[in-house]
């Protein structure tokens, strides 16, 4: 059963691909090479079915045969026909700067707030943007480890221990972990450590260093009375 209550022929969510590379229709189960121009005899688009079947947006519709040659079809014709480079010249221009990316983007964004970008899509973004955060998470584990060890410290809270003891403020053990003020703080808290008060590591404060550097004013000259 597809998402709008279409009954299906195919596994909602990937395109089924015989051993002669036609794909199987969802709507009715027969194979065809050209999925996409079948689509019309069920009354359907191409965008509809992607939708309904949970595809993404830009899935080609048909065999690699196909649409090998579709494109070769399509560079003969760009070659030999000045009238059809001449139509498509501006918008190689917008990619050529970047420009047709960003117009791209700005299009899907309104798509998205107005409810019309597909499940397929906005699922595939989701999956895309939950495997950078966790390799990114992985990296940074891995960065961390690396320093606890180059340390000689068998974790990380025995080596914030150590070092808050030998006096290293937030911003060293900073620079030595990788990690930032509002995480090293919630470390520590649950290393056991007691953080000490801002300027405990320091003489004087930054204020007051401040204050220090900053140039006097040079004492007026004042001739002598009488």
């Amino acid at each position: 059963m597809l998402r709008d209550g279409t009954p299906a022929h195919v596994p909602p969510g990937r395109l089924v691909v015989s051993a002669d590379g036609r794909l199987a229709c969802h709507l009715c189960g027969r194979w065809f090479t050209h999925l996409g121009a079948h689509l019309r005899r069920h009354g359907w688009t191409a965008a509809r079915y992607r939708d309904a079947v949970g595809l993404p947006l830009h899935t080609p519709l048909c065999s690699e045969d196909m649409s090998g040659q579709i494109a070769a079809r399509q560079k003969r014709t760009w070659e030999a026909s000045a009238q059809a480079r001449a139509r498509f010249e501006p918008g190689r221009l917008l990619a050529r700067t970047g420009e047709l990316s960003r117009l791209s983007a700005a299009a899907s964004r309104e798509r998205d707030r107005s409810g019309q970008l597909p499940d397929a899509v906005r699922a595939a973004r989701e999956q895309c943007l939950a495997e950078g955060r966790a390799t990114q998470a992985r990296e940074r584990q891995a960065r961390l480890d690396a320093s606890v060890a180059a340390a000689g410290a068998t974790d990380l809270p025995s080596l914030l221990r150590a070092r808050y003891a030998d006096g290293f403020s937030l911003d060293q053990l900073g620079q030595l972990t990788g990690l930032g003020r509002s995480q090293l703080r919630a470390e520590l808290v649950a290393a056991g450590v007691e953080i000490r008060p801002p300027g405990t590591n320091q003489l004087v404060s930054k204020q007051a260093r401040a204050e220090q550097l900053r140039p006097q004013p040079a004492c007026p000259f004042r001739a002598p009375l009488g």
